[in-house]
């Protein structure tokens, strides 16, 4: 047996020693050998005996690098020598920081977290009142909203004064959310609650955010939380799905934004709760509760744990560690006062304390900032793909998400114009409330046999908020837009002239379409030709007499057959004008496409896949790659249909494995190079199951572009990534999350692919359950991850919920990106809403001069002072532009995005207001008019029962929920079943309520309130 080497700690005792662990080539078990230690000449240990390795020793502090000589006996000789360095220990402080991580639907029945959210609070001040070394963090804003709808002002008053006091603090984000689902005004909106309604309220300035539980955050985030006044992120990820091959990275560094203006100050844990230290503390259990501490049979495996976190530490210039200590649903205990006291009886140093984020993060800016790393690039986040669990409920949310702003804008513009006497904030606020809650992370997917609490809280969580984000936002617009009597129009909502092709409605029995306008009937609507549309401007279209029932009008009908239509077919090709589209004959699919103007083809005829092939994707082990397999669908059925504005290629066919039905249509245009192409599949009875096959099953769209020697990029709600350049290697990379739109791209072009429900995409080849952190691409194809049974089966409870449709469009264009793709996409995301009813007023209203600005916000400030506009720049260039307005300007100031003043002045003159914008960067400005807009809000009705909604249960019985405007306005609700009162129930403490009847679930359900009497 030898000496290998010694290893110091950061343990320092009370009197100025070091532990020291002497390493050996073999393990020594129960023989008794010795040491002999000098320190330079100084004579530490002589012959001290041990019988296990490594060695424990403490040898005095030095304050240079000094020789260490280590001489190894047994009972009767010298056997080994050693010589080595001391070096001077810093001397370390740890703080801990404890809160409770709350999922909405995994612990407890998401109506009744609320209180138990206060209740931790509750307690945490319990402990507080008892030792005031406690602190505590309140780990989102839900959490203190919360707090404020279940205690009375009371304990409010008690909260803010352990607020002011600095024993608890808030975190920033709304609650646990993907930020790579958040849009680009809902992501700036999202830190209004934390950084405006919470200071001025509670008075605080929270400066951090926490993302628990999430193994990512998206790059867009870094310029909208700095931009909000945040400083610091502590990302606290779940290590489940974490790569197996990530790069080392630091765990504090700055963390620069895509424009490279602004940063964030970044402190990164493997798990929110620190495992080693979990081991160590809790023993085994994760449930461990009580605050009995064994000290001597803890101490050890403490300082255990310890040590392994100053090994994955490293060499850094700072001497705080931060650890973040807590999990789900744990209530406060004085536990970690017990290790701190254990800890300090024994060491001097570390030096053991409980912290709040704002405080350590403010230290290591303030005193090592200068000395940290810095990292630019998007951090994958890697439960974001759980989007893929119900595709029908996220493209609901994300179109109410798109439009939001806009319905806003319309708003707030007729109130400008005196055609509103109110602005509908009640609604919004909801609207937007409900599209956060639906991008927390949580999909109540962890226990192995699921509840009728995690069906509950899925429904609630997620397709309810869905559903109410985009009614509320629909009928905003609705009312904006205020059409009446027969006729039809078309508005554009970008605030930029265009030219560009309508899609009418196709209802049974009305055909009402614009006079003197080309059109074609397609299978799902009613197509013009291009029309010119003013900046976010409306047009009278007129219309022509409705048919008679059951008719259908000559003029609109397209050819079901090649034909007469514009593009030239013949055999198994079709010339579209702007391509030439070659059909394979064997397998009823489209083999390639020429794109006519570059002469490139832009499929890989030499993929396994064709274009917009159905992948049912399945696994033997819900982790792992092994044993996986690929079913492809085949077609049965294809046709053309062929029309004077467009060409229909419709594919129909199905998959054995999953029992799916596939329809794939493909559409070129006449006026226009987008190819769009609808996805649809439905009863994929296979995807269901149990908790075991979890992760197994999964459902593909392949798009295998031919591109050589590409690059990937990927747009963000704030940025664009370079999938070389800027994909951080600290988690798997095996699937991207764009806000809309991918491309694969070469010096000479690219093919741009554009996403309106489902952002989830595997580039290059699928990579399902690789937790790999490599950036290498096999290919430039493009795969949609369309459908996942991740959720314990939740989602899926009959083959009707196994389907979704996918609308997608594809774009090759020259050059770079930049060019072309930000505009074309904002273009399809945005197409001219078309209505029936004549409206007041047409032409332009708004104007932006400069397309790769976009317009996120028009709205009343919220302290009643002006408008405040909000705008992101697109391709990474500082731009100068202007707004045109509909009224005449006073003045206008930039803010922050949370609408506090920077000082700073922008040109206004007249209905104009000229402002600079920095790359992928915000400007926001509060432009006051020149003539007094009234600011009048709808107030949310206080007393309403409202977001009735039914699921089955068991047995044949039926859960029905409801929210209340004031939970405390009620006695008792009388719950109706087609119209019959089935049930009358007492009011409890709760904004939103459940009951549980013998009914059938298809019934309509309605809930009545008894007032209280007052």
């Amino acid at each position: 047996m030898r000496i290998q080497g010694i290893r110091q700690t950061a343990f320092i005792d009370y009197q100025d020693r070091n532990k020291v662990w002497v390493l050996f080539s073999e393990d020594i078990v129960m023989t008794p050998s010795y040491l002999t230690v000098y320190v330079g000449d100084r004579l530490v240990y002589e012959r001290k005996k041990f019988i296990a390795s490594p060695c424990e020793l403490l040898l005095p502090l030095v304050e240079t690098t000094t020789d260490c000589t280590l001489e190894l006996y047994d009972d009767l000789e010298r056997t080994d020598a050693y010589r080595c360095k001391l070096e001077p220990v810093k001397q370390w402080k740890i703080a801990l920081m404890t809160s409770s991580h709350e999922d909405l639907g995994y612990c407890e029945y998401v109506n009744r977290l609320e209180e138990g959210c206060a209740g931790f609070l509750d307690e945490a001040m319990d402990i507080m009142d008892r030792d005031g070394r406690y602190k505590y963090v309140i780990e989102h804003y839900w959490w203190l909203r919360a707090y404020e709808n279940c205690r009375d002002e009371e304990r409010q008053a008690r909260l803010r004064r352990y607020m002011d006091s600095g024993h608890i603090a808030l975190a920033t984000p709304h609650s646990g959310v993907h930020t790579h689902w958040q849009g680009y005004e809902e992501l700036p909106r999202s830190l209004y609650y934390a950084r405006r309604y919470a200071r001025e309220k509670w008075g605080i300035d929270p400066k951090t955010a926490i993302h628990a539980d999430l193994s990512g955050v998206s790059w867009s985030a870094v310029s909208a939380y700095r931009n909000a006044g945040i400083r610091y992120l502590l990302s606290l990820p779940n290590d489940f799905r974490d790569s197996k091959d990530a790069e080392e990275a630091p765990q504090c560094f700055w963390w620069r934004a895509p424009g490279g203006k602004d940063r964030l100050l970044v402190w990164t844990q493997r798990h929110y709760m620190q495992d080693d230290l979990r081991q160590a503390i809790h023993d085994t259990s994760w449930y461990y509760e009580s605050d009995e501490f064994r000290a001597e049979a803890k101490q050890d495996n403490i300082e255990k744990a310890i040590d392994k976190l100053f090994d994955r530490l490293g060499d850094v210039p700072y001497d705080l560690l931060p650890v973040s200590y807590y999990y789900d649903r744990r209530k406060p205990t004085t536990v970690l006062l017990l290790v701190i006291d254990s800890m300090r009886a024994k060491w001097k140093h570390p030096v053991f304390e409980m912290g709040l984020p704002d405080e350590f993060m403010g230290y290591l800016e303030e005193r090592f900032g200068d000395q940290l790393p810095e990292l630019a690039g998007d951090l994958t986040d890697q439960w974001a793909d759980f989007a893929t669990i119900a595709p029908r409920w996220l493209a609901k949310k994300r179109e109410g998400e798109a439009l939001f702003g806009m319905a806003e804008a319309l708003s707030s513009l007729n109130l400008a114009a005196g055609r509103a006497d109110m602005f509908p904030k009640a609604t919004l606020d909801e609207a937007l409330w409900s599209m956060l809650e639906f991008d927390e992370h949580c999909w109540a997917t962890s226990i192995k046999d699921p509840f009728v609490m995690h069906k509950y809280n899925l429904k609630l969580v997620k397709e309810q908020t869905a559903i109410r984000a985009k009614r509320n936002v629909d009928d905003v617009i609705r009312r904006a837009l205020l059409p009446s009597g027969d006729g039809c129009y078309a508005w554009n909502p970008l605030p930029y002239p265009r030219t560009e092709a309508i899609r009418l409605p196709l209802e049974e029995g009305d055909a009402s379409v614009p006079i003197g306008v080309g059109r074609q009937r397609l299978p799902n609507g009613i197509l013009t030709e291009p029309i010119p549309l003013p900046a976010f401007g409306i047009v009278a279209l007129g219309s022509e007499p409705k048919a008679m029932a059951g008719e259908r009008p000559k003029a609109v009908a397209s050819k079901s057959e090649a034909g007469e239509g514009f593009a030239r077919v013949e055999g198994g090709a079709i010339d579209t004008g702007h391509y030439i589209v070659w059909l394979d004959t064997d397998s009823g699919k489209i083999r390639n496409i020429l794109d006519k103007a570059s002469g490139h083809e832009l499929l890989d005829e030499h993929s396994r896949y064709r274009l917009g092939d159905f992948i049912y994707y399945t696994c033997e082990e819900k982790a792992s790659r092994s044993g996986t397999h690929e079913d492809v669908h085949k077609v049965f059925k294809i046709s053309i249909r062929n029309g004077p504005l467009a060409v229909s290629i419709v594919m129909e066919g199905g998959e054995e494995q999953s029992g799916a039905t596939v329809k794939n249509t493909v559409t070129f245009y006449k006026h226009d190079r987008t190819i769009d192409v609808e996805l649809i599949f439905e009863g994929a009875a296979a995807l269901m199951g149990d908790f075991y096959d979890r992760y197994k099953k999964n459902v593909f769209y392949a798009f295998p572009f031919r591109v050589p020697g590409f690059r990937f990029f990927t747009e963000l709600a704030g940025g664009v990534v370079d999938e070389e350049r800027d994909r951080l290697a600290l988690h798997t990379n095996d699937f991207v999350i764009p806000q809309n739109w991918v491309s694969a791209e070469n010096e000479a072009g690219g093919i741009a692919l554009f996403t309106r429900e489902m952002p989830v995409f595997h580039l290059g080849a699928i990579h399902l359950n690789r937790f790999s952190s490599t950036k290498a691409k096999p290919s430039s194809s493009i795969f949609l991850h369309a459908m996942s049974n991740r959720c314990n089966n939740l989602s899926l409870h009959s083959p009707e919920d196994c389907g979704g449709e996918f609308r997608l469009s594809i774009l090759p264009y020259a050059g770079s990106w930049r060019a072309s793709v930000p505009e074309w996409s904002l273009g399809r995301l945005y197409p001219p809403v078309a209505g029936r009813g004549a409206v007041a007023e047409t032409g332009s209203v708004l104007a932006l001069d400069r397309r790769n600005v976009r317009l996120l916000a028009l709205k009343p400030a919220e302290d009643g002072d002006g408008f405040i506009v909000r705008f992101m720049e697109l391709t990474g260039e500082r731009t100068s532009a202007s707004l045109t307005l509909p009224f005449g300007v006073a003045d206008a100031v930039y803010t922050n995005v949370v609408e506090e003043n920077t000082g700073e002045a922008a040109l206004a003159e007249g209905r104009i207001v000229a402002f600079d914008i920095e790359p992928y960067s915000y400007a926001t400005l509060r432009i006051r008019p020149l003539e007094r807009v009234p600011f009048r809000y709808e107030e949310k009705e206080r007393a309403a029962v409202r977001n009735v909604f039914a699921m089955p249960t068991v047995a044949g019985r039926t859960m029905v929920s409801w929210e209340k405007g004031d939970h405390r306005a009620f006695d008792s609700f009388e719950i109706r079943v087609n119209g019959e009162r089935a049930a009358v129930v007492g009011n409890e403490a709760l904004t939103v309520q459940w009951a549980e009847l013998d009914a059938d679930p298809n019934g309509e359900f309605s809930v009545e309130g008894r007032r209280r009497e007052r």
